[in-house]
């Protein structure tokens, strides 16, 4: 990968079933001579790290020192975000360092774990994940096990950073933020020449208030509601829709940074900001691997991008949804713009999805244009100037 350009680049590894993207574009330093940064969104499930980031890292090695990712974000807590990164911190803890350990160093790292939503350590049990512990526990009633679970891949990950020497900023900028209504309130500078902002879309109070409710054992998490919803679903998962969401300017270049988010959350903090008029971009990585419940035909008319980047393999609920993909084409309907996708076309469960797609295709006459993952490739890549 052209890592030395002067162009921006976005890269979504194949994480199954995950997300796994780093991004990496150029800054000159002080004494006009240009470098390379890097930003990690996500680290994929437990799996991803093995398949694909380890050796994606290990490829961006710098001679005479460690790799240093400018920023790390996880989204939220569910483990197809989070526990792939938790694998590579953990390595990168230990003493010694397993065999083919990646040499990276974080700069700032960001997420919103239980201690920085609470101001307190989570309970026992959740920081163990331990899923037979909270079952004895009357206060943790109703949490499901993949919720316990992914609090406590949290917990570990935090614990692992404050262990790294030298260990990252952890929400310095960000400050667990949420997304307010004013600019003052939402914008970060992350670099100056070109100019790199960040604008918070998510989470909102509202959202991280109904995060606080669910571990507050309030309410539980019942995926099987999810599941027996009719189509177009709403996603009520309260961990989806605490993601970190964002904006990211490159000076021109603008990526849109969803996680698990709900269409309906992000663009209703969009349109309070800025009003309702399109707001073109040129990276949509589409929220919740492209989940119906996640996304809407007014978000795609809202952010009509030329790149959309569906990171999915078809195994985890069907997705990418065959309504979500319908949804994209009819907001986009005599636009010209790219479909990515961080599997095959040949992938075993993503038959009907390619089948549609590919008739998609055919019928814009030249208009969208498909980008499949190569079986051989760690990812797709985007490279915009």
């Amino acid at each position: 990968m052209p890592d030395d350009t002067g162009q921006v680049i976005f890269e979504a590894l194949n994480a199954l079933y995950g997300d796994c993207i780093l991004i990496h574009y150029p800054q000159r330093d002080g004494a006009g001579g240009q470098r390379r940064l890097t930003w990690m969104i996500d680290g994929g499930p437990p799996e991803a790290y093995g398949l694909t980031l380890r050796a994606r890292l290990e490829q961006m090695a710098q001679p005479g020192g460690p790799t240093r990712l400018r920023l790390a974000v996880v989204t939220h807590i569910d483990a197809d975000h989070i526990a792939g990164l938790g694998r590579l911190v953990g390595a990168l803890r230990a003493a010694p360092r397993p065999p083919g350990t990646p040499d990276i160093a974080f700069a700032d790292f960001w997420f919103n774990g239980f201690s920085q939503t609470f101001g307190a350590p989570a309970p026992a049990a959740l920081a163990a994940g331990d899923v037979a512990l909270a079952a004895t526990d009357p206060a943790l009633h109703g949490l499901s096990e993949a919720f316990v679970q992914s609090v406590g891949d949290g917990v570990r990950l935090l614990e692992d950073l404050a262990n790294l020497t030298p260990p990252p900023n952890i929400n310095h900028a960000f400050a667990n933020r949420v997304a307010g209504a004013s600019d003052a309130q939402n914008m970060i500078p992350m670099g100056s020449d070109p100019p790199v902002t960040i604008e918070m879309l998510g989470p909102s109070q509202k959202q991280l208030d109904a995060l606080r409710k669910a571990w507050a054992r309030d309410r539980g998490l019942d995926p099987a509601q999810l599941a027996a919803a009719r189509v177009p679903k709403v996603d009520t998962s309260t961990a989806n829709r605490s993601s970190i969401v964002f904006l990211a300017r490159f000076g021109d270049v603008k990526f849109l940074l969803t996680g698990d988010a709900r269409a309906r959350d992000i663009v209703k903090v969009w349109t309070a900001r800025h009003g309702a008029a399109p707001f073109p971009i040129d990276v949509m990585k589409v929220p919740h691997h492209g989940a119906e419940g996640n996304n809407s035909l007014a978000m795609f008319q809202l952010f009509p991008a030329d790149h959309y980047v569906f990171c999915a393999d078809g195994s985890s609920s069907g997705n990418p949804d065959i309504w979500t993909l319908e949804r994209l084409i009819e907001a986009r309907r005599d636009a010209s713009f790219h479909i990515h996708l961080t599997c095959p076309d040949t992938a075993p469960d993503m038959g009907s999805q390619a089948a549609f797609l590919a008739r998609a295709a055919q019928d814009s006459g030249g208009r969208i244009t498909l980008h499949w993952r190569d079986p051989q490739s760690d990812g797709i890549r985007i490279t915009l100037p």
